[in-house]
């Protein structure tokens, strides 16, 4: 008997040692996680750091500051691959600084919606991060390789910020938090009349948004309106210069964003 309990014993520490190895590889799970650098110790975290384009690795979030470690994963609304969305308000998906390039430091914006879909994420293998288009929105012509979120020189260490190029793959596992329902961000639910002229008319808005908000394409605040069960609305945009702009619809489990023309 005290062999079988040991045999036991010593098969869930294997286990256990054997997950640590794996770390928590994404499973298509919608949801809110923390990415955290695989085998780090102390361990780092992908963080939100002081300004919107500003991705870098912290040790854990102190309490009352847990939001700029915490991002929701969604199916990009374009159908292919995933958003990877801040937490923290007024910030966006997560994208390259320099949207014109095959090599950059990391942030959080609406920038790169308009520059190809920069924020469309391939997490290959559950645990790496390839960027699915370049600037001109059709994949990496040119390129020997397709961009990805790689280990900085040296290795990657606090402070340091997050970095897209073609060089070592950096490893990353992803802590679940929160599941969300498939259907909390259904970009199909939602419609824009677009383009627009003096009026921005959404319909089929759901009870879980609780703030529309549009982004000019620098990724400034032009206008926004808290929401409270509407599943419709209209807001005067007369005052915009003609030109395109980046709709996000944000609730307490996620966001979404949508681009628009003004006439």
């Amino acid at each position: 008997m005290k062999k079988i309990t040991l045999k036991i014993s010593l098969f869930l520490l294997l286990s256990m040692f054997v997950l640590q190895v794996q770390g928590q590889a994404f499973d298509g799970t919608p949801g809110i996680y923390k990415i955290r650098v695989n085998g780090s110790s102390p361990e780092l975290f992908v963080t939100q750091d002081s300004g919107v384009n500003n991705a870098k690795y912290q040790v854990a979030a102190t309490a009352g500051n847990e939001n700029t470690q915490l991002f929701t994963i969604v199916a990009h609304p374009s159908g292919t691959n995933w958003s990877i969305t801040s937490q923290m308000t007024g910030e966006g998906a997560l994208q390259p600084n320099d949207t014109s390039g095959t090599s950059s430091t990391m942030g959080f914006g609406t920038e790169a919606i308009a520059s190809g879909q920069q924020d469309r994420w391939e997490i290959r293998n559950g645990t790496r991060l390839f960027l699915d288009s370049d600037d001109t929105g059709t994949g990496w012509e040119g390129s020997t390789a397709k961009r990805r979120i790689q280990v900085n020189s040296g290795g990657i260490a606090a402070d340091k910020s997050m970095f897209m190029a073609g060089g070592t793959q950096a490893v990353f596992d992803f802590i679940l938090e929160q599941s969300l329902s498939t259907e909390a961000f259904d970009a199909s639910s939602i419609f824009i009349a677009n383009p627009i002229k003096n009026q921005l008319t959404v319909k089929g808005l759901t009870s879980n948004i609780s703030q529309v908000a549009v982004y000019s394409l620098l990724g400034q605040e032009v206008m926004s309106r808290q929401l409270n069960g509407e599943s419709s609305l209209s807001l005067d945009v007369s005052a915009l210069t003609s030109g395109m702009y980046i709709v996000n619809f944000k609730g307490e489990n996620g966001s979404l964003t949508k681009k628009i023309v003004k006439q």
